[in-house]
């Protein structure tokens, strides 16, 4: 059995990191891969708005040229990517804003300009946040039919059944 395609979006603005983020990934990630790639927030918005190709995880540098804070892009990008996971890029002197975009939800951090010192550390994150997403999704899925059953004995034992006879 075949899985399908890896697709990964990459907003990035820095050619030296896309270069080193390509190269890592073609380096260390076993499973087939696809690269989307864009340097600008309304393109990347409208592409995961869009969908298409299914966007599996999404790699976004907060240090974008862009009219907005750090913080304002990556909630943009987290509100429009839903269950997506996020593996945020930041400075080596931002630790404040890596721990913030940790605490909004990004699944990992990535320090921009060491990729090729902690070689395989991108494709590993890549691979576990999409193991976490996974057993997130299964969560919230047995939490909701968990939720449902437990409606449906409420209501019974509340003698919201009734039995024909």
């Amino acid at each position: 059995m075949q899985t399908a395609a890896l697709h990964i979006l990459l907003i990035d603005d820095i050619k030296t990191d896309i270069e080193e983020i390509t190269n890592q990934l073609g380096q260390t990630i076993a499973s087939q891969f696809s690269l989307t790639h864009f340097s600008d927030m309304r393109e990347s918005v409208e592409c995961i708005k869009s969908n298409h190709p299914e966007i599996n995880v999404i790699v976004l540098d907060l240090g974008l040229l862009s009219d907005c804070s750090p913080q304002e892009i990556f909630s943009v990008v987290k509100n429009v990517a839903k269950q997506i996971p996020i593996i945020v890029i930041t400075g080596k002197e931002e630790h404040d804003l890596a721990i913030f975009v940790m605490n909004a939800g990004a699944a990992d951090n990535m320090t921009r300009g060491n990729f090729s010192n902690a070689h395989g550390k991108l494709g590993d994150a890549i691979e576990f946040s999409l193991v976490r997403s996974r057993i997130l999704k299964d969560s919230r899925k047995l939490t909701t039919e968990s939720e449902n059953l437990r409606e449906q004995l409420m209501s019974y034992i509340g003698g919201g059944y009734s039995y024909g006879v």
